[in-house]
């Protein structure tokens, strides 16, 4: 059974074009951890539409320059962890933040990086949604 974390607090949630031109998911960044040092990225399905929940591994692997060996663990960690805090740091018409937001996460996969990134050592990919429907609603929206 896959891990379920949940949590309390500000979660970052933005549209993502992860293959040009038109296929998008909600991609939600958050953390946990006494400071904040575990970080969670996860996409918001949205249900009835296909697509909008891809694999977060094949995306950032998709993204990164395969070199001789293909692409790491640690790079597609990092690709991730950058697109979500990038996401936290721009505005766009496309993104918002709810602070103070109850989510749940199922978690399908974990890292540990080998030195700090983006203010992490450890984070967790997965499918995040919020308690609050109004929250999952306006992510949902994001996608068009």
């Amino acid at each position: 059974m896959a891990l379920r974390l949940t949590g309390t607090g500000r979660v970052t949630v933005t549209r993502l074009t992860y293959q040009w031109p038109d296929r998008r998911c909600v991609l939600a960044y958050t953390t946990t951890g006494t400071l904040g040092e575990t970080a969670v990225v996860a996409t918001v399905p949205v249900p009835g539409r296909p697509g909008t929940d891809p694999d977060l591994w094949a995306v950032a692997t998709a993204h990164l320059d395969p070199g001789p060996f293909g692409p790491s663990i640690q790079s597609a960690a990092r690709w991730l962890l950058t697109t979500a805090l990038g996401a936290r740091l721009t505005t766009s018409p496309h993104s918002f933040d709810a602070h103070a937001a109850t989510w749940h996460a199922d978690i399908v996969a974990s890292f540990d990086l080998t030195e700090p990134h983006a203010g992490h050592l450890h984070g967790h990919v997965g499918r995040l949604s919020f308690a609050d429907q109004s929250l999952n609603e306006r992510a949902w929206g994001l996608v068009d």
